[in-house]
């Protein structure tokens, strides 16, 4: 894609992009966004075993646990799960909610995902509070597990979905090890536009190394040091961190908030969140359980007070999945 090109259609991807954050009535389309996917999902074993189905309620479901998905992962046969068989791989989480596992993973629902998150996320983390600074030819660095892992496997959609405007260093990532990336954005910090890592690596591996000001549009992260680093952060790289929401179970789910950096929502298009107050949460060591503590909605949240996310993706098949 020619820069001329990308200039004449950034508008209309910005507005596809960002103009979810202005919908009126968020509860009621998320509310019509998972009944379609039950609809879908009682058309397979998975669905059908929790009661999904066209007409279904989300509240009438079960909650579940990775015990439940397990025999279908294990022994997978065609009509177990929403989208046909051949459209699953296999990969393996990176253990950050809970021990490693298997997964079986629907390609389909990850392109839909990136589709709609994932464009959002490319003109939200480069806005540097009055405009999106993002333009074609811009370079993204990722530090993040590669392989089977599905960091790796977002990496490689994300660069198959946006390589025509974007361009994602370093090569070979999946081959290469943590220090050899960090290495690579040492050498070559000057052609990096956004970076996504942890702080840590940036502040305590990168940072100290390179002897001139790093100059940044995007700085993306999963970690949790993000809020308060938030200016350290910034006087080192010229932006203020984003901070997204992923798993392997719920892919792209949460995007990072301009007004509040540090800090993320969750995308109301990709994931259904659910909630159950901290002193009633449950084990994740379940099956599927039709008696459980009161799940909560987004507006009944209180400020100041600690939940459990419950999770039910809008494109794959985990529903009303228990997080820790």
């Amino acid at each position: 894609m020619s820069m001329t090109l990308f200039r004449l259609i950034k508008p209309l991807l910005k507005r596809n992009a960002i103009n979810f954050l202005n919908t009126e009535n968020v509860q009621a389309k998320s509310e019509a966004l998972i009944r379609k996917k039950l609809g879908k999902l009682g058309s397979c074993n998975i669905g059908r075993s929790l009661g999904a189905g066209s007409g279904a309620k989300i509240d009438d479901l079960p909650i579940t646990g990775y015990e439940y998905y397990l025999p279908y992962f294990k022994n997978p046969k065609e009509g177990d799960f929403m989208h046909p068989l051949k459209d699953y791989v296999k990969t393996y989480t990176s253990g950050t909610m809970g021990k490693p596992k298997v997964y079986l993973m629907p390609q389909t629902a990850f392109k839909e995902n990136l589709k709609n998150a994932g464009l959002s996320l490319v003109f939200i983390i480069t806005h540097d509070g009055e405009k999106t600074t993002i333009d074609v030819g811009d370079t993204i660095y990722t530090n993040m597990p590669g392989g089977s892992f599905v960091a790796g496997f977002m990496g490689d959609s994300f660069k198959r979905d946006h390589s025509s405007f974007l361009h994602m260093v370093p090569p070979n990532a999946n081959s290469m090890g943590f220090q050899q990336k960090v290495d690579y954005f040492i050498d070559n910090h000057k052609n990096i536009d956004i970076a996504y890592m942890t702080v840590t690596s940036f502040m305590d591996e990168i940072v100290p190394k390179v002897k001139e000001p790093i100059q940044l549009k995007g700085f993306l992260t999963q970690d949790i040091a993000a809020g308060p680093l938030k200016e350290d952060i910034r006087s080192v790289s010229g932006t203020y961190p984003g901070t997204i929401f992923a798993s392997t179970e719920g892919m792209l789910m949460g995007l990072p908030s301009v007004q509040y950096p540090g800090s993320f929502f969750f995308d109301w298009r990709v994931v259904y969140p659910e909630f159950i107050k901290e002193e009633e949460a449950l084990s994740v060591d379940i099956g599927a359980l039709h008696e459980h503590p009161e799940v909560l909605k987004m507006s009944d949240l209180k400020l100041g007070e600690r939940y459990q996310l419950v999770i039910s993706p809008m494109f794959n098949d985990m529903t009303r999945y228990v997080t820790p």
